[in-house]
């Protein structure tokens, strides 16, 4: 039954501090910082064009850097009326190569290349690695790929530190390539450089809203980063699942992270190409059952960094992930580095708006779930509440929340209507920003349920919802304010 309100069309709504029309849509978009964006008008056209999140990526530039684009991006969102996220990507232990005297070799089919463990001088015989025990867990067959898999070694003998392979693919290596080792599990390998620590104690500090962990494999490396923020233990954490080891350990994984990250880049040099759209399906599948948020990412809209407008394969792409379910959808390079950073925020907009068109896709999900067995209180308050939102035709479902799992298990649903996530905490709203289809709102700290209508009634009034007759399904839980209670439902009618 659809709502009496059409979320799909816009909603006439515009912003309250510039008056300009505000375009709304489901799927949220990622947008990496970088030279391209740093211009404080073009940042703040990207937020006005649809940019909910700014990705920090700490493989590059400096904390100066990061700390600058933090304070940029937190006045002009703020100026804006927009609750942007701020997530910080997290380096991780990428493997890399030494360097060459000329700084690069030329590797051909069937040569012996050696891999070392200790330190020598490259050559297009031999060359050093920074994994310093890989001898120790690497095997005879495995595979070593160079350069995000440009070129393809076999392992045939290990002598020590010497790692003997046969070049399967070669081609020009350059110095400080990245190494994937897709068929050998490293234990005992940290998932943490003491780059990585201090630049995460840089992102606590400054009050990042979200942590990205590169390289993870398993469930531990999570928990190992989570007692290390023990001092900000709700800081959401995102794990990149970009590694045969991650795929395998999905479930582990999801059940201890906050949301992952869909990192399609090293996960095609890892796994085999025709493999990763089915991952990519999978992976969401598995978040959204359990209510965790999930952001596609990597190539994207990859030929607008230098292109005003993109191929019609990324089109199909984003309009695909979101049909798939993602969260969220992620510019890279398009944003961070190409030439038309504004514009690419414009075509994922564009292609989101008139994908979400296409309802059915989102109903066959929410049949899906609606009719799974749960047993988490939570869960089945919220499916509860949209079965209900359907039945009365409410124009909106309203959740009042403290930590945001209300709203999270509301938008694993993928109701027709809006979802408003409510919540006294405007660190809360900006981890809204990721979150399929929740519009936050901060409101005073709620005392009673009985106060559900009128705190929520100044942010429906500004979306030009609050008119007589209209209803709206309002979630929270008993006792107030305390996170992890969802249990309560109740249905307003505005008289």
């Amino acid at each position: 039954m659809k709502s009496e309100i059409d979320f799909f069309k816009l909603i006439d709504r515009s912003n309250p501090l510039t008056g300009e029309s505000i375009r709304l849509k489901r799927a949220k978009i990622v947008c990496t910082m970088g030279p391209s964006c740093q211009d404080p008008k073009i940042l703040r056209q990207m937020i006005r064009e649809g940019m909910d999140v700014a990705r920090l990526n700490f493989s590059h530039g400096t904390h100066a850097d990061h700390l600058r684009s933090i304070q940029s991006l937190r006045r002009i969102a703020k100026e804006e009326g927009k609750y942007l996220g701020i997530l910080q990507d997290i380096q991780g232990p990428k493997i890399r190569i030494g360097k060459f005297p000329k700084g690069i070799v030329e590797l051909r089919k069937n040569d012996e290349f050696i891999v070392r463990t200790d330190q020598v001088v490259g050559s297009s015989r031999q060359i050093s690695i920074s994994l310093k025990n890989l001898h120790q867990h690497i095997e005879v067959g495995h595979r070593i790929l160079l350069d995000d898999g440009l070129i393809f070694l076999v392992v045939e003998k290990i002598r020590g530190r010497a790692i003997h392979t046969r070049v399967v693919f070669g081609g020009s290596l350059k110095d400080n390539k990245g190494v994937n080792l897709p068929d050998t599990r490293l234990k005992g390998f940290s998932c943490l450089t003491p780059k990585d620590k201090k630049d995460i104690a840089f992102g606590l500090k400054n009050g990042v809203d979200f942590i990205a962990l590169s390289f993870i494999s398993e469930a531990q490396d999570i928990m190992k980063v989570r007692r290390l923020i023990k001092s900000q233990p709700d800081i959401p954490l995102i794990a990149k699942i970009e590694t045969r080891q991650a795929v395998h350990n999905i479930e582990e994984i999801i059940n201890v992270a906050d949301g992952i990250m869909v990192a399609r880049g090293d996960l095609g040099v890892e796994c085999p190409l025709e493999k990763v759209p089915g991952l990519q399906k999978r992976m969401i599948r598995a978040a959204n059952r359990k209510g965790k948020f999930v952001i596609t990412a990597t190539q994207m809209l990859e030929s607008m960094t230098r292109s005003p407008r993109p191929t019609r394969a990324e089109a199909s792409d984003v309009a695909n992930a979101v049909l798939d379910g993602t969260d969220a959808v992620m510019l890279s390079a398009e944003t961070a580095s190409g030439q038309f950073p504004l514009e690419s925020v414009k075509t994922m907009t564009r292609i989101i708006m008139r994908t979400e068109q296409y309802q059915q896709s989102f109903s066959d999900i929410q049949e899906t779930r609606l009719h799974e067995s749960v047993t988490d209180i939570g869960h089945g308050v919220t499916a509860a509440a949209v079965h209900i939102t359907s039945n009365l035709q409410a124009s909106a479902i309203v959740a009042f929340t403290h930590s945001g799992a209300t709203a999270r298990y509301v938008s694993r649903l993928r109701p027709s209507p809006i979802i408003f996530a409510l919540s006294p905490f405007e660190a809360i709203c900006r981890r809204m920003a990721v979150v399929w289809g929740v519009i936050p709102g901060i409101i005073r700290k709620m005392k009673h349920t009985d106060e559900m209508p009128a705190l929520s009634r100044p942010v429906l009034t500004e979306f030009k919802m609050w008119r007589k007759g209209t209803r709206f399904v309002m979630l929270s839980g008993t006792p107030v304010a305390k996170p992890g209670t969802t249990n309560l439902v109740k249905v307003h009618e505005v008289k």
